[in-house]
């Protein structure tokens, strides 16, 4: 191998190390916080229903079952009954024609994220997951 060949080798490289790099997670804010949502969350009844059936169920407060929104835009969640969301990362809050809904976003793969109905009034959050037809997840904030 020359000299030509060797530099041409390292080139590329360093190239790809630098490519690599530049694509990490770490490096991209894919959450937009907003303070509407700002702080912890704990999940204390889900609704579900079919037709005019509605199942409304009552969570214990302990153990706890929450939602944690960053001022940054991340996300986290603890308890079994929030489980769905450990894999949430990120999240944003957009405006849709009927209110708002919060995008949850795992990883660079998922952008735009997962979309899920949205109202806040006060201390009071309610979720609408699309992925269950019906299910409502209502959050008080925590102090």
């Amino acid at each position: 191998m020359t000299l030509i060949d060797t530099l041409r080798c390292g080139s590329l490289c360093a190239l790809l190390l630098l490519i690599n790099s530049a694509c990490t997670e770490k490096e991209v804010a894919l959450g937009i916080g907003d303070a509407r949502v700002t702080g912890t969350w704990r999940l204390y009844q889900r609704s579900s229903g079919k037709d005019s059936t509605l199942v409304v169920t009552p969570l214990p407060a302990a153990p706890l079952q929450t939602l944690t929104f960053t001022q940054d835009g991340g996300v986290t969640s603890a308890g079994a009954a929030t489980s769905y969301y450990r894999s949430v990362k990120y999240y944003r809050v957009d405006s849709i024609s009927n209110g708002l809904e919060v995008r949850l976003i795992a990883s660079l793969k998922e952008v735009p994220g997962e979309a899920q109905g949205l109202r806040i009034q006060g201390d009071s959050m309610v979720l609408t997951p699309h992925f269950v037809q019906n299910l409502n997840l209502f959050f008080v904030r925590l102090k």
